[in-house]
């Protein structure tokens, strides 16, 4: 796993918070933050939006990506 200063590396389920934000799930997913929009944007995705701020269950994650395993996040292609 990466150390790099400012990105938080999470090595077990357990070590992710309840509630991620788009660069928590960028960080756990290992994927641009700006892709993370575009699913925070799917009609059926889980997002919490409190204050302004998009947020998703750890658990609502990982069950989502289950229901979706091949996901397209070129917008142009949806």
């Amino acid at each position: 796993m990466s150390s790099r200063p400012g990105k938080k590396c999470y090595g077990t389920y357990e070590s992710v918070p309840l509630f991620l934000d788009a660069a928590d799930v960028a960080n756990v997913l290992g994927i641009p933050k700006s892709d993370v929009y575009f699913m925070f944007h799917a009609n059926d995705f889980p997002i919490i939006t409190i204050g302004g701020r998009m947020l998703v269950r750890k658990e609502r994650l990982f069950q989502w990506l289950e229901l979706h395993p091949k996901i397209s996040l070129n917008p142009r292609t949806n």
